[in-house]
Order: structure tokens, then C-alpha cells, then sequence
């Protein structure tokens, strides 16, 4: 479980706080106000504290600095108070504009299970010593405040970069290790931590090893059914948003399996994509994002074709999307982020119904399961 190599941490801090015209000072949880990546996991500890660590004392919990161990690209961002308002380009915690590259293992203990023992914040420490993980932990704001629980965020340098949905697989690993207290609805692109507040317990320990995230992974699959049980993400109820049936949910599931291209799919067939989309495409429409282009123009083709084709054919359109500005998303982001990428765009169903959230992050998790288990009986 351990290794003696690590990633780099690749961090963006959001450090900018306001007082609106009514409330108190508040963090803006939009704008990244810095970037920086870190040459190991020690030097990321010895700037985290003065980068993240709100400097004075705190009327609430949103009175704070917070921070994600990912990177962004520049986009446009504009309130959604302001629907009309002109956009701001610069750099955004949006997660079309995240890298999808997860630096850092991470997780929010938060004690919110009643039938299950708590955990405290020493037996975090004790744990995670034991385990031989170098580590980072402090409190939050709401440490103690409700009903005495802990609350409590871990830090962990990973062997090697993971994406989103690897990184959840991480979460329920260590889940079941803490007795299912950690909250699982903090694994979607650009998602962020709040810093340590400004009264609070801190600890570090440095004389560990990364976390071998290969190693862990090899032992999610052999985890008992009650850890699946609690490995979901929860999900903002979304009235307007039609859960799939499950004859609509048993068909997109074939699509998303099968890798069969059929003869004629191309970007040069107007049956599939229309030519004054690939000239918009060429010029980066989505704001001169790469990545968001190329899943805008894949939504496109999606939901122009019927939304008929299958995953190979999807993909195989993506790799030629992509060829055209020389593979910059392939070479920047890497295919299973791209992977994700598509079964994100195959969730619209063409109704403004896309598929709910847990129904994707579910099929994802099942996949990924089914692909792990494969491995180990290989």
C-alpha cells in the first residue's frame, strides 16, 4: 500500500473574500487566485498552511480561503444571480475548466453516520501512522459544533496523478477503513476543500510513504458488500431533471459497452456532423477551451445523431475531433479523462433529461469494479 515514489502536487488556492452589500465577508468560491505545483508532498505541507489557513477569526463557515488538488484552464465565468451579465475570462473553479488530473488523495471525515462508531481526529492520526502514510489533518470550522462529532480533512501524497472517478474509488477504500464517516460528495471536477480555519487543530506527519494507489485499487474489489453500499456520491435533487427509465438506462448501458464502429460514422458524413460545426470547432468556440469544445461539439454530434451510436463510434469521432488541433486534449488530459469526458456527453438523452448523477457515477463505478476484478482473475 505504500510507495516510495510520488506525484507532484499541482494545487489552486482560492484566496479572495468579500463583503457583499448585505452579509458578512465571504469567500468568492469561483476565482482561483493562485496556482502552483509543488516539486513533493513536504513542500506542498510547508506553503499549505500560510496559502490555505484563513488569517484571523471567522463569523461563519464561508469566511475562508479554500483549495483543490487540481489545475484549471482559463475560462468564462459570470454569477448566477446575473444570468445577463457580460462573462469574466480568467481562471474559474468550473469543472468544464479543470484538468481532470487529481494530485492528491483527500478526504472529509465528517462523522455523519449514527449507527456506525466515531471516529476522532487522533484516531485519524493513529490510523494513517500506523498504515505508514505521510499525512496532512486539520479541523474545520464545524469541528465539535454539532453533537460533539469530528470533523475532520485528511491529505495524503498519491504514487501517482488519478482522475475524479479513480479518486472516488480511493475514497471508498479508506471509507470503509473509517467506518463509512467520510462524506463521498466532494469527487466531481473542480470540486474544493475549505482551508483549515483560523482557530483549529493541525498535524502533520512527514516520515511516512505515498499512497500506492495501484495497491489500493487491487484491494477495492475484494471489499465487502456494506462498503459498496455507502460508495455513492449524494446528488442535488434537480426537479426538472428526468431520471432515465430502465429500459432507456439498459439501453444507454449497451451503447456505453460496445466498441463496434460501424461503416460510414465520420466527422465527413453530414448524417453525423454538420461541416460548419467542424469550422467552429477548429476556431475553439467554447471560450478557447480545448476540452470544452471538444465536448460540445461531441454533444452535437450526440444528440444530432439520435443519440444511436455507440461508445467505439463516439470515441473513434473524439480521436478525429481531437486529431485536428493535433491531439492537444489526448497528449494534455490523457484518455481516461477523455473516457469520462465521452460518457458524460453520452448522458444527455436529446430531452433536456440527461441522465441523473448517481446514475452515471453508479455505471461508473460498476465498470470500473467489473474492470478491476478482471485484472485480478487475469
Amino acid at each position: 500500500m505504500l510507495s516510495t515514489t510520488q506525484t507532484q502536487p499541482c494545487v489552486s488556492y482560492l484566496r479572495e473574500v468579500f463583503k457583499p452589500s448585505h452579509g458578512a465577508t465571504t469567500l468568492h468560491q469561483s476565482k482561483i487566485t493562485s496556482m502552483t505545483t509543488y516539486a513533493d508532498f513536504n513542500a506542498f505541507v510547508s506553503d499549505f498552511w500560510s496559502q490555505a489557513a484563513y488569517p484571523q477569526a471567522q463569523e461563519h463557515k464561508y469566511q475562508c480561503y479554500s483549495w483543490t488538488p487540481t489545475l484549471f484552464e482559463e475560462s468564462e465565468w459570470k454569477p448566477k444571480s446575473k444570468p445577463d451579465a457580460e462573462p469574466k475570462q480568467g481562471l474559474w473553479r468550473v469543472g468544464e475548466a479543470c484538468s481532470g488530473v487529481v494530485t492528491l488523495g483527500y478526504f472529509d471525515l465528517d462523522n455523519h453516520q449514527d449507527g456506525h462508531p466515531t471516529v476522532t481526529f487522533d484516531d485519524v492520526n493513529q490510523v494513517l501512522r500506523g498504515l505508514g502514510f505521510s499525512h496532512l489533518l486539520y479541523t474545520s470550522y464545524s469541528h465539535l459544533r454539532k453533537d460533539g462529532r469530528h470533523k475532520v480533512r485528511i491529505v495524503i501524497p498519491l504514487s501517482r496523478d488519478v482522475d475524479y472517478d479513480t479518486m472516488f474509488l480511493l475514497f471508498v477504500w479508506f471509507n470503509d477503513l473509517f467506518n463509512y464517516q467520510l462524506d463521498g460528495s466532494i469527487y466531481d471536477p473542480g470540486d474544493h476543500l475549505y482551508g483549515p480555519c483560523f482557530e483549529g487543530e493541525r498535524r502533520a506527519w512527514l516520515e511516512g510513504a505515498a499512497l500506492d494507489v495501484d495497491a489500493i485499487l487491487g484491494l477495492v474489489e475484494s471489499l465487502p458488500d456494506e462498503a459498496l453500499e455507502y460508495a455513492k456520491r449524494s446528488e442535488a435533487t434537480d426537479k426538472s431533471t428526468r431520471v432515465l427509465t430502465p429500459e432507456e438506462l439498459a439501453t444507454l448501458r449497451l451503447q456505453m459497452a460496445s466498441m463496434d464502429v460501424a461503416s460510414g460514422v465520420g466527422l465527413d458524413n453530414p448524417k453525423y456532423c454538420k461541416p460548419s460545426w467542424l469550422d467552429e470547432h477548429d476556431t475553439l468556440y467554447k471560450g478557447g477551451s480545448h476540452r470544452q469544445t471538444l465536448m460540445g461539439t461531441l454533444s452535437r454530434i450526440w444528440l444530432y445523431s439520435g443519440t444511436s451510436l455507440t461508445f467505439g463510434e463516439m470515441r473513434s469521432l473524439q480521436f478525429d475531433l481531437d486529431g485536428r488541433w493535433g491531439y492537444y486534449c489526448q497528449r494534455t488530459y490523457g484518455s481516461g479523462a477523455l473516457a469520462d469526458d465521452l460518457r458524460s456527453v453520452m448522458s444527455l438523452t436529446g430531452t433536456a433529461s440527461p441522465l441523473s448523477d448517481t446514475q452515471l457515477r453508479d455505471y461508473r463505478l460498476e465498470q470500473k469494479m467489473k474492470f478491476l476484478a478482471s485484472k485480478r482473475r487475469a
